[in-house]
């Protein structure tokens, strides 16, 4: 019963933060996305273009814990598989909702289609998306039905192959920049898998915490999944900061710009305190410190997807004059705000009305496992 009030509650949460996302959007289409955001030459990519990296990775992430959980438990995580499955494709949309109001005028995406160039990675990304997201609808679909059949198999390694394909190919975009220093780099796309599989298993535990007593049972497993993506991220990240650091190269001066917010957000907030209570809530009594310690993990990685990664990759200017600043400051428009609170409330709502509906359920009993 209490459960049902705060999805109630999310539900009338979401539903406001919707019609704030709705004046926003009526605001753009109206007014101009040059008007009304706070995007410029200098720095053309915002909050938006944030929370659409973010969105898409969480979608990721689901399938990724979704297709590891089948290899080693397939009985336990088939029970959570139709919950993360469905976050999987409410999160692509929200994202890629977040990334059209960007494009200024959202009939851009379809210039990928009816004038393709096959040598852009963005036109590649449309096309992998097309393929990813058909393949999460059918995972879904036949993951209501059953698991162990060889179709509900085969498309789950599609699904996870096209998700590695997309998403890595999103990396690509930033990390063949070379005039970008922040963003220029082989492990760029790497980086994106790694932040997906971390943001996947602490999405997959918060769900698991709060579906009720019966989906606790799979606590464990993915106390140990979300672990070991830590310590991947962890390394990942200071690795790549470290060569950032130690090159003389001109723009590579933004690493040093940006040391105390990495080494404060994404290493110590973002690593060290969840992997600190993720061990602890292996404790007797403690098993609410997963939820707590995935919760600071998807805030942290949201703050590092824009402060630590979109602001800071435009911070150094490309072309200096007596007019250029030496560092570029971008704060996002109320507009911005109201786009990515609205994406984000158009994933809480469908989600909270497709839990108290039931069509998250399935057909595999928690007893089984």
């Amino acid at each position: 019963m209490i459960r049902k009030i705060v999805l109630l509650f999310l539900i009338l949460l979401s539903i406001a933060g919707g019609i704030w996302g709705i004046t926003g959007i009526y605001q753009i289409l109206t007014k101009g996305h040059g008007v009304v955001t706070n995007a410029t030459t200098d720095v053309p990519w915002g909050i938006q273009i944030s929370a659409y990296i973010f969105l898409v990775l969480v979608s990721t992430g689901c399938t990724f814990v979704n297709f590891f959980g089948h290899l080693v438990n397939p009985k336990a995580y088939a029970v959570i598989g139709p919950r993360l499955i469905s976050l999987a494709l409410l999160t692509v949309f929200g994202g890629l909702g977040a990334l059209f109001l960007e494009m200024s005028w959202p009939t851009r995406m379809m210039n990928f289609f009816t004038s393709p160039s096959f040598t852009s990675p963005m036109a590649w990304m449309a096309y992998f998306y097309t393929v990813y997201i058909v393949s999460i609808t059918l995972e879904y679909i036949l993951l209501k039905k059953s698991t162990d059949s060889l179709t509900s198999k085969i498309v789950m390694w599609i699904t996870v192959i096209s998700g590695i394909v997309t998403h890595s190919t999103l990396g690509s975009i930033f990390g063949i920049v070379e005039a970008r220093a922040y963003f220029y780099g082989p492990l760029t796309p790497i980086i994106f898998l790694a932040v997906a599989f971390l943001c996947g298993g602490a999405t997959a535990s918060i769900v698991a915490y709060t579906s009720g007593k019966k989906y606790r049972v799979l606590l464990q497993p993915l106390r140990k999944m979300v672990s070991i993506a830590i310590a991947i991220v962890f390394t990942l990240f200071v690795w790549r900061f470290i060569v950032g650091m130690t090159s003389g190269r001109e723009g590579y001066e933004i690493f040093e710009i940006a040391a105390p917010k990495f080494w404060t957000i994404s290493i110590i907030l973002g690593c060290i305190v969840p992997f600190v209570l993720i061990l602890s809530s292996s404790l007797r009594g403690l098993g609410w410190l997963l939820p707590i310690a995935s919760i600071i993990v998807l805030i942290t990685q949201f703050i590092s997807r824009h402060t630590l990664f979109i602001v800071e990759g435009f911070k150094i200017p490309l072309f200096k004059s007596v007019w250029t600043p030496e560092v570029i400051a971008y704060t996002p428009s109320s507009v911005e705000l109201s786009i990515v609170i609205a994406a984000f409330a158009f994933v809480l709502l469908l989600y909270s009305i497709a839990d108290i509906a039931g069509v998250l359920e399935s057909p595999h009993a928690v007893e089984e496992v």
